[in-house]
């Protein structure tokens, strides 16, 4: 028996004759499963590559092709992978820059608030002196009025 008719004898799961024969059969066997796991692996990889491109890549490289081996899909991927990483690690250092900086605006505003509420409290004891001036000059003319009258009556 050939190879190509032990290959044959595995597809339709024919008895083999003598040991060799098993074994060819057997082989034959995993070559498929494994040509099979392969091809399924493949589409696979295609398909995650494909993924990876459409939402992360189009636009920055419109004319990229998916190769055809195996190897050069995991390795389209891992470069993908790495620059993933790489925008990672900006958009996480630009996530700390606009933190710190609403930070620093969240400061602005406190002090903004802390200098408004002091000009309120300035506005207030403003008024408050005012009243105070006013009754002290109310007062202070009263006193008159009195010490006059009191003049007046008792030279």
């Amino acid at each position: 028996m050939t190879v190509e008719q032990a290959i044959e004898a595995a597809r339709w799961k024919w008895q083999p004759y003598s040991p060799t024969e098993a074994a060819l059969v057997s082989l034959a066997d995993e070559v498929e499963r494994l040509q099979e796991e392969l091809k399924q692996s493949k589409n696979e990889a295609k398909s995650l590559a494909a993924w990876v491109w459409k939402h992360h890549y189009r636009e920055s490289a419109p004319g990229w092709v998916l190769r055809d081996s195996v190897a050069g899909v995991i390795s389209q991927i891992a470069n993908m992978a790495a620059g993933l990483s790489e925008e990672n690690r900006t958009l996480t250092v630009e996530v700390e820059r606009l933190r710190e900086s609403k930070e620093s605006d969240r400061d602005r505003v406190e002090q903004r608030d802390r200098a408004n509420e002091a000009e309120a409290e300035v506005e207030r004891l403003q008024v408050r002196l005012a009243d105070c001036i006013d009754q002290c000059e109310y007062h202070a003319m009263e006193a008159d009025q009195l010490r006059d009258l009191l003049d007046e009556r008792c030279p």
